[in-house]
C-alpha cells in the first residue's frame, strides 16, 4: 500500500473518530409532573406532557419518555407526585440514570399564573438552569407560555409563533393609529406662517409664507402710522382754520386740512387693502401647509425620524408625492 493510500485512510479513520465524539451526545433528561397550586392535578399533568413535548422538539436534550420513567419508579415503588425540591430530583434522577431532572410548579393568585420551572444536575444536585414567567389572562394561554419556558430552559429563544400566541403574556400590540400629518401641518402654520412647510421640509415654500406674511404685516403697520399722523394734522390744521380769520390763512389752512384729509383716506384704503392680504395669504399658507402635509421630505435614511410633534415617522427613500405651488402676487 502507497504512503498516500496509507496517509489517506488514516485521515478518514481520524476524521470519524472526531465526529463521534462524546461532546456531541445529547445529555439525557427527565421531566417529573409539575405540582399545581390552585390548578387541578389534571391541568398541570395536560400541561406537563406539553412541556416534554416541546423540549423533545428543541432536540437539545435526549427526553426520557414518561412512560417509561413511571414504570422504572414503579419498579422502585418510588412516586415523583409532588417532588419538586433538589434532593427529591436527584434521587430520582439516579434511579433513571439520567444527567438532568427538570421539576415545576404551577400557581395561580386570582387570574395571574406563576410558572417556576428548575433543571437539577443529578451529579452535583446543583441548579443547573431555572425559568420563571408570570403570566395574567384565561387558563387556555399557560400552554403557549409552558412551550416557551421548554425553549428558555435550555436556552434558546422561543420561536416567534409563540410571542404573539393568543392568550400570551407577550399579546400583540394595537395597530397604532397614524398622525394625521395634513392637519398637523395645517395646525402650525396656523400659529405661525409656514412653520407647516418647514415640519415637512418644504423650508422654501415655508419662508416665502413666512417673508410674505410679515411683508405685508409691515405695510399695513406703515399705513397705519401714516393714517394716525393724517388724523393728527388733519385735525390740527382744521382747528387752526376755525381759529384764524386771515384770507390767506384761512386758504393755507383748508388746503393743508383737505391734503391730510387726503392722506388719511389713502392710508385708510391701504389698511384695508394690507389687512384683508394678510387674511387672504394666512389663509393660502394653511390650505398650502395641509396638501403639503402629506408628502414627508425625501430624506435618505433608514432611520426613524422624529416629526415636530413627536410623531416618530419612518423615512424611505425616493418617496414621490405631489407638491402644490400657490403664487405670492
Amino acid at each position: 500500500m502507497s504512503p498516500a493510500l496509507k496517509s489517506f485512510l488514516i485521515l478518514i479513520i481520524l476524521t470519524g473518530v472526531t465526529f463521534s465524539q462524546p461532546g456531541d451526545r445529547l445529555e439525557t433528561v427527565a421531566v417529573l409532573s409539575f405540582v399545581g397550586n390552585g390548578v387541578s392535578p389534571i391541568q398541570a399533568e395536560l400541561l406537563t406532557n406539553r412541556f416534554s413535548t416541546t423540549l423533545a422538539q428543541t432536540n437539545k436534550l435526549k427526553l426520557v419518555e414518561r412512560n417509561e420513567m413511571d414504570n422504572i419508579l414503579e419498579e422502585q415503588d418510588f412516586q415523583n407526585s409532588g417532588c419538586t425540591d433538589a434532593s427529591c430530583a436527584v434521587e430520582i434522577g439516579k434511579m433513571l440514570n439520567v444527567v438532568y431532572m427538570i421539576g415545576g410548579s404551577i400557581g395561580q393568585l386570582g387570574s395571574t399564573y406563576a410558572i417556576d420551572i428548575k433543571m437539577f444536575s443529578v451529579e452535583s444536585g446543583e441548579i443547573a438552569k431555572a425559568v420563571g414567567q408570570t403570566y395574567k389572562g384565561d387558563i387556555d394561554g399557560l400552554i403557549a407560555q409552558i412551550e416557551k419556558s421548554a425553549w428558555l430552559i435550555v436556552g434558546l429563544e422561543p420561536p416567534a409563533a409563540l410571542t404573539i400566541a393568543q392568550g400570551s403574556a407577550e399579546k400583540p400590540l394595537k395597530p397604532v393609529k397614524p398622525p394625521n400629518l395634513k392637519l398637523g401641518a395645517a395646525m402650525r402654520s396656523t400659529l405661525i406662517p409656514g412653520l407647516g412647510q418647514f415640519s415637512r421640509g418644504k423650508k422654501v415654500m415655508g419662508g416665502l409664507w413666512l417673508v410674505s406674511e410679515i411683508g405685508l404685516g409691515v405695510m399695513y403697520l406703515s399705513a397705519k402710522s401714516e393714517y394716525d399722523t393724517a388724523i393728527a394734522d388733519q385735525i390740527h390744521y382744521n382747528t387752526l382754520y376755525e381759529q384764524t380769520s386771515d384770507i390767506d390763512e384761512i386758504t393755507t389752512y383748508r388746503n393743508l386740512t383737505l391734503e391730510a384729509y387726503d392722506r388719511s383716506e389713502a392710508a385708510s384704503n391701504m389698511m384695508t387693502l394690507m389687512g384683508v392680504g394678510v387674511g387672504v395669504l394666512h389663509i393660502a399658507n394653511i390650505v398650502q401647509a395641509y396638501l403639503a402635509g402629506g408628502a414627508p421630505p425625501a430624506v435618505e435614511t433608514d432611520e426613524p425620524a422624529a416629526d415636530a410633534a413627536g410623531f416618530t415617522l419612518q423615512l424611505t427613500p425616493n418617496y414621490s408625492g405631489i407638491s402644490y405651488e400657490i403664487p405670492l402676487f
